[in-house]
């Protein structure tokens, strides 16, 4: 049984399959500070097995947000830094059985969510949603899963919302790039907005584009892209965590 302090999962096929038993690499995070490689193996009688491998607490002290490139062997650690003022970002290369720690960066507090985005050049860019009201974006190297900052993002608001102990400031909780590989989607709980960010592929520069206001106090969350099967129509899906409601957006 896992216990109930795993608070993120990343999946990746890193394994190689066999006639009798194929195998998943899982990472799970912890607000203990810890990442733990597992094995779910399934077994020739379809019966499954998991094992653990490693454990590294390269994220501490309260490991979140897993990212990873399966492509590049690459994993990114969020750690939202709830008991000392500031988060962390960890970079890290993915072995046989363990994790090879590349990056630790102290970044602006808590780091909840990221997405990572590839430019034509096949550059990429991790963007990084902060609860305290940012948006910070980093250069990844592809390669050696290195990164530098690129750009910082802080939000402001007037006044507090509708619901004051929830949205007396700016709060992203999520950041996704959205199908055409062209925009940052970034649900603000505490604004009541959803942040859309241009990305140039070339570059890697984001630039702020008008927001989309949604319902006040609801408190916008998650929200997930879904392209119709023949790809000729796209939605977007947000849950309000405030309002307790789900809205779709064509």
């Amino acid at each position: 049984m896992l216990s109930n302090s795993f608070t993120s999962l990343a999946f990746a096929a890193l394994v190689a399959t066999s006639a009798t038993v194929s195998a998943t690499r899982l990472f799970a995070s912890s607000y203990a500070g810890t990442i733990t490689a597992l094995d779910l193996s399934k077994l020739g009688n379809a019966s499954y097995s998991l094992a653990k491998l490693d454990t590294n607490n390269g994220c501490a002290p309260n490991a979140s947000w897993l990212e990873i490139d399966v492509k590049h062997r690459n994993l990114f650690c969020l750690d939202e830094g709830m008991t000392v003022g500031n988060g962390t970002l960890t970079s890290f290369k993915i072995k046989d059985k363990t994790l090879a720690p590349v990056n630790h960066t102290v970044i602006p507090n808590a780091p909840v969510h990221s997405a990572l985005f590839t430019g034509s050049n096949g550059t990429q860019l991790l963007a990084v949603a902060h609860y305290a009201w940012a948006l910070t974006t980093w250069k990844i190297n592809p390669g050696s899963a290195a990164y530098i900052p690129v750009q910082h993002f802080n939000f402001t608001m007037i006044k507090a919302g509708p619901v004051p102990d929830r949205q007396a400031a700016s709060h992203p909780h999520q950041v996704v790039v959205d199908p055409m590989n062209r925009f940052l989607v970034v649900p603000d709980l505490g604004a009541d907005l959803i942040r859309i960010f241009y990305i140039d592929p070339n570059t890697l520069q984001v630039t702020p584009r008008p927001s989309i206001n949604v319902t006040a106090g609801s408190g916008p969350r998650h929200g997930v892209f879904h392209t119709s099967a023949n790809k000729s129509a796209v939605h977007y899906y947000l849950l309000s965590e405030l309002s307790s409601t789900l809205t779709a957006y064509t």
